[in-house]
């Protein structure tokens, strides 16, 4: 499918563009993946005999690359998703891979940023944001012993509650309403992107 035909067909009905999710550019990109699969799919199917019905048959064998002879049925996943082989068992297309790549270098680069940020702290607004009394729980702490790009497993908000000899429901109360806040603060000034 041309790229200029879907450049086209972008422009005139992205009015007619509905997120289903909160990712409205996950959403944007399935939509557009959907219409080139479908215009894909009809410039290779065969165009049926006239007054004949075209029928595919999920228990027709077919042969992969890698010389292994399967049905359709058997490449499709419970969620409706055309499997690989078993070799390799999600085929995507060259486009879905170079987004998925540029998606999960970006995740990465703002979970390393994020870890450096918590690690270092220039502003310490992570260590003064603290349950009254208990400095020991900032939240630069708190952050490393829970958050999973510190410590895998994580502590427990108990455990750390019975080491600091601090109300348990004070600091669940801290960490979701001060400190996670804060978090997603940090994350946003690092160029996370909450659609």
């Amino acid at each position: 499918m041309p790229l200029n035909q879907t450049l086209e067909w972008f422009s005139q009905n992205i009015r007619n563009f509905q997120p289903r999710t909160s990712s409205v550019g996950d959403d944007l990109i399935r939509w557009i993946k959907s219409y080139l699969y479908w215009g894909i799919k009809d410039l290779n199917s065969p165009s049926p005999p006239w007054g004949k019905k075209f029928h595919l048959s999920l228990d027709e064998s077919i042969l992969n690359f890698d010389a292994e002879i399967t049905t359709w049925l058997e490449r499709v996943s419970e969620q409706g998703q055309l499997l690989g082989t078993p070799a390799n068992p999600y085929i995507l297309s060259g486009l879905e891979i170079y987004l998925e790549n540029l998606k999960q270098q970006s995740q990465q680069r703002l979970v390393d940023n994020l870890a450096v940020y918590i690690e270092q702290d220039p502003d310490k607004q992570l260590q003064n944001c603290y349950p009254r009394k208990h400095p020991e729980c900032n939240c630069q702490v708190l952050s490393q012993r829970l958050l999973f790009i510190f410590k895998n497993p994580p502590d427990t908000l108990a455990d750390i509650a019975r080491e600091s000899q601090i109300n348990y429901q004070t600091l669940v109360s801290h960490w979701k309403l001060k400190a996670i806040p804060l978090l997603q603060n940090v994350a946003i000034q690092l160029g996370y992107q909450s659609n």
